[in-house]
């Protein structure tokens, strides 16, 4: 559970804190006017919204982990749940019709958050439990 939880919370925060410092950086490329209080506030609203999402991620890593011998289908698997997972707040926010509306920044946000939650998938270390730590040993003492 340990390395599920710390894989978790680097993947979370990368893409939680990563995210606003990017849209400063291109905000202030492209002489966005307010980029600092809308890097703030996606930082604050970014934590609070993806919060269930960690601890879905949390929980899946965990199982994954596991059940799962084979780290690059560990990795697919929690990127395509990572992805699905920031999808689902956006769709909420916008009224069941993302990506299907033409909101241009939220699909920029969306985009940057998913990018940053494959590139944390990817770039941290994870390694799956070998089989002595997954199985729970008889109470009795082997023939």
């Amino acid at each position: 559970m340990k390395q599920a939880l710390i894989y978790s919370v680097k993947i979370w925060l990368t893409s939680v804190v990563a995210a606003p410092f990017l849209v400063l950086l291109i905000g202030l490329l492209g002489r966005m006017v307010d980029g600092v209080g809308i890097a703030l506030a996606m930082l604050m609203l970014g934590m609070l919204f993806s919060l269930p999402s960690f601890l879905v991620l949390l929980l899946a890593c965990w199982c994954f982990i596991r059940w799962q011998n084979n780290v690059v289908i560990i990795k697919v698997e929690l990127t395509l749940i990572g992805v699905l997972l920031t999808y689902t707040p956006f769709l909420i926010i916008n009224d069941y019709a993302f990506l299907l509306d033409r909101d241009q920044l939220s699909r920029t946000f969306f985009v940057l958050y998913s990018l940053l939650i494959i590139f944390g998938i990817w770039y941290y270390s994870l390694k799956p439990a070998s089989k002595e730590q997954v199985d729970i040993p008889n109470s009795a003492p082997a023939p």
